[in-house]
């Protein structure tokens, strides 16, 4: 034991572990009962922004673990959630509450997960104008869809955004929008990529569109490409 304390005291002090970045569990409950979970990271020298990262379907917020590491490196505090149905988050005013059964209706109010989400940054003390959206797939168009009604939302990344995941339309929220856009997606990537041809030239100026070749849908993008370099460029530049 006392070997195990002395190694302890040895990795704080050769930085390898770094006590002000912790991930925490949190959750919530959305204004319609859900109790939403998430990662919540705090790194050690705040820069008072934060994002909120939502993942694709069939997944959960451990996805964002690689990348909300990249961000922490930049000072970012992320909160990463399991959307209502997915994760752990399958709990809808005590019943039972999964993806597998949703209807449209059900994944269009994954934007109340958003919301909940950034009045957990709030109460936090969070500047409402310095919380970012980045999400993947559904995610992505759930983080548009959201940010197309809160004003204080300036700044989404879109990963292998779609014209229509399962009823969540990305069409009027890309025309309503008015912040920063980062949109990326891969060329074999159908839906997504022809979506996203389309998503390009509707709304604002304010877009970073990004293609790549082989690279896959979401978050997968990340291990095949230099996103996590083209993303974090783009944040420093627009957050």
């Amino acid at each position: 034991m006392k070997h195990f304390f002395v190694l302890i005291i040895v990795l704080i002090l050769s930085g390898c572990i770094n006590k002000g970045d912790v991930m925490n569990q949190v959750s919530f409950k959305t204004d319609d009962g859900v109790v939403i979970y998430g990662d919540f990271r705090e790194p050690d020298q705040k820069n008072g922004k934060a994002i909120i990262l939502l993942h694709m379907l069939r997944t959960d917020k451990s996805y964002w673990k690689d990348f909300s590491d990249k961000l922490n490196e930049k000072n970012y505090t992320t909160i990463a959630i399991d959307l209502r149905g997915h994760g752990q988050s399958i709990k809808k005013n005590n019943a039972d509450y999964r993806w597998q059964s949703f209807s449209e209706n059900d994944f269009n109010k994954m934007v109340l997960d958003v919301k909940a989400a950034k009045i957990f940054l709030l109460e936090k003390g969070y500047d409402p104008n310095k919380i970012a959206l980045i999400g993947a797939s559904i995610g992505a168009n759930t983080a548009l869809s959201y940010a197309s009604t809160d004003e204080e939302i300036r700044v989404v990344a879109l990963l292998s955004p779609g014209l229509d995941y399962r009823g969540v339309k990305t069409e009027k929220s890309m025309q309503d929008f008015d912040g920063y856009i980062f949109i990326a997606s891969s060329k074999e990537d159908e839906p997504s990529y022809s979506s996203c041809i389309k998503l390009k030239d509707i709304g604002n100026s304010k877009k970073t569109v990004i293609f790549y070749e082989n690279a896959g849908h979401g978050t997968w993008m990340f291990g095949k490409t230099d996103l996590s370099e083209k993303l974090l460029d783009w944040l420093e530049k627009v957050f």
